[in-house]
């Protein structure tokens, strides 16, 4: 399914990706919890994965579909945070 509407209120209006970001916190807030540095291993490569696997094919396909708007958008918005 192709989205067809942009959004950027919300959460959106401080993250591209809020969802991803989601994760990667509760992945920081569970290492924080258990105090141990196992977890925190995975917190990079973790990161990396969503960056190289999901979000670097996402926003060519997002420019794509919304065009100037999203090109306006991303140049207002960070990735992250």
């Amino acid at each position: 399914m192709i989205a067809n509407v942009l959004v950027t209120d919300g959460a959106f209006a401080y993250s591209r990706n809020p969802m991803y970001l989601g994760m990667v916190l509760a992945l920081f807030g569970i290492t924080l919890l258990l105090d141990r540095v196992s977890p925190s291993l995975v917190l990079v490569p973790f990161t990396l994965v969503i960056r190289l696997k999901f979000i670097r094919f996402e926003e060519p396909l997002m420019e794509q579909t919304f065009g100037a708007t999203y090109t306006t958008y991303k140049s207002s918005v960070r990735r992250w945070l």
